[in-house]
């Protein structure tokens, strides 16, 4: 819907709409790292992980619905991103060894801006393949990331058991 018809006219544009999102969510990062300290870091990273997999499959079929939706899809889809995002770099820096926290955590952040680059390249490539007006398309450009989203919560939980 969006792709083919626009949004409404009584909607912000996109910057201020995406604008708005990453303020809220950098409130949801701190509300998760303190989540993670009183529920558990293990909990809090595995349930934001599987909620960001399952909401990117979500959002990815609800721009066709409605406008609305497909923001409320977003921002839901961006919390669960950034809820766990203070844990795990809290936890990084905790699992290093003292001698190596600038190293660990700069391989921290490198994997971090890799998957910020692979990602919208993916999109990209989802989008060409199947295309921009169709349903298809777009919930490839989303779900691509609900398999890889999984993958990184076995590794971390596999490494949060070997540390």
């Amino acid at each position: 819907t969006i792709a083919t018809q626009g949004a409404p006219t009584w909607m912000p544009g996109a910057p201020a709409i995406f604008s708005i999102i990453v303020f809220l969510c950098i409130g949801v990062s701190i509300a998760g790292n303190e989540s993670a300290q009183r529920y558990g870091r293990q909990r809090i990273v595995t349930w934001a992980m599987g909620a960001a997999a399952v909401l990117s499959l979500i959002t990815g079929l609800s721009g066709e619905l409605s406008v609305p939706l497909a923001i409320l899809c977003i921002l839901l889809w961006n919390a669960a991103i950034y809820l766990d995002s203070s844990a795990l770099t809290a936890g990084t820096v905790q699992a290093a060894a003292p001698g190596m926290r600038g190293a660990t955590m700069g391989l921290h952040s490198m994997c971090g801006y890799t998957g910020a680059f692979l990602g919208p390249l993916g999109a990209g490539i989802a989008l060409d393949f199947a295309g921009a007006n169709q349903v298809l398309g777009w919930f490839l450009a989303f779900g691509h990331l609900a398999p890889i989203t999984l993958l990184g919560l076995i590794v971390v939980r596999h490494l949060g058991r070997a540390g």
